[in-house]
């Protein structure tokens, strides 16, 4: 075990990557051992796992960051869930044609941020940086939605999915 510096029990030893049993990601080992590094220079750093992508490579990919629903009600955040279709997004359509897809993003009302997101789309991998972003630093959904968002991108979406809980299921553009 680790703690958020990467440090084990031991003085003076680290752990980073598969070996500390979290989460055995490429992604996740780099940050670690950024954080380890840093830790060991003096600067202060610490590893945040609030905001880990996770992706499966598949046709549509997967991708996930944040809490899950479950994990949001087992913590006991009351969320709201925002989802949208894929194929909202006209850049998307005109690129791929219509296909399976959907940007669901998890809102934690309270607090008026997002905690948790799941994309299936093409190229979902591409994107999802941008909602762990919003999430580990707990960007306020008001401050999103006055971000301006370039037209047309895929990444729309998560303006569109942020502005209503009950989009059409299609572009109804």
């Amino acid at each position: 075990m680790t703690d958020e510096h990467c440090q084990t029990n031991l003085p003076n030893l680290f752990a980073i990557g598969d070996i500390n049993g979290k989460q055995m990601l490429a992604h996740v080992a780099y940050r670690e051992g950024e954080v380890a590094v840093n830790t060991i220079l003096g600067e202060k750093d610490e590893m945040d796992e609030s905001a880990v992508c996770a992706i499966a490579y598949t046709k549509p990919e997967a991708a996930f960051v944040g809490m899950s629903e479950e994990q949001a009600k087992a913590s006991g955040v009351e969320v709201s869930v925002r989802k949208v279709s894929i194929n909202f997004s006209g850049r998307h359509v005109a690129e791929n044609g219509v296909t399976n897809g959907i940007c669901k993003l998890l809102v934690d009302e309270k607090r008026g941020v997002i905690v948790g997101a799941a994309v299936l789309s093409v190229y979902a991998s591409e994107y999802i940086y941008a909602l762990a972003l919003m999430i580990q630093n707990k960007i306020p959904v008001a401050s999103i939605l006055k971000t301006t968002f370039p037209h047309p991108t895929v990444c729309e979406i998560i303006r569109d999915a942020l502005q209503s809980t009950n989009r059409p299921k299609s572009n109804s553009r």
